[in-house]
Order: C-alpha cells, then sequence, then structure tokens
C-alpha cells in the first residue's frame, strides 16, 4: 500500500475520534481525577473549557483539527503540528475557522 493510501485510513480513523473525545474519554478522566470540572455534565465541561488544550504532531495534528472543528466549546487551547485534514490541503484551505 502506498503511503498516501494509509494516510487515507488514517485520517478515516481519526474522523469520529472527536465524539469518544467529549463523551467518553473527559468525562471519565475529569470525574475520576481532581481538575477545575465541578461535575461532568455538557455544561461544566464546556464552563471549564480555558483549562483545557489538545495538541498533536503528525496524525495526531490531524485528530487536533477535528478536535478544534467539532469540540470548540469544550477545549480552549490547541497545538497542531505536522500535519491537516487533507493531503493537499485544500480542505483546510476552505474551512472558515472562528475562535472566541
Amino acid at each position: 500500500m502506498h503511503d498516501s493510501a494509509h494516510y487515507g485510513l488514517a485520517l478515516q480513523l481519526t474522523d469520529n475520534y472527536h465524539n469518544e473525545l467529549v463523551n467518553d474519554l473527559i468525562p471519565a478522566v475529569e470525574g475520576t481525577y481532581s481538575t477545575y470540572v465541578e461535575g461532568i455534565s455538557a455544561e461544566e465541561l464546556e464552563a471549564s473549557r480555558g483549562h483545557r488544550a489538545f495538541a498533536g504532531f503528525s496524525m495526531g495534528s490531524a485528530a487536533t483539527w477535528h478536535t478544534f472543528q467539532y469540540c470548540l466549546d469544550y477545549f480552549r487551547y490547541f497545538l497542531p503540528s505536522s500535519g491537516n485534514l487533507t493531503p493537499d490541503g485544500a480542505y483546510m484551505e476552505s474551512l472558515s475557522f472562528y475562535c472566541c
């Protein structure tokens, strides 16, 4: 298999990671350990977004871009490094991002 085929498969695997992150991983970690959240409801997790960051390198960067795209209410800081969501960057160029 060519590297570009592996890249496409890896992108498919990161497509829904943000759902698992918000619905399963964050509540499990922040509901177990001492963090800045008062509770693990969606509203309480959103209120604590200023204490949460997401970063990734290479394919982790693709996951970071998806997290930015879909989970801006839950994270304040993002650091995608050395990667984007498409091999040619066309999709990245077409996105219109805003930040609050």
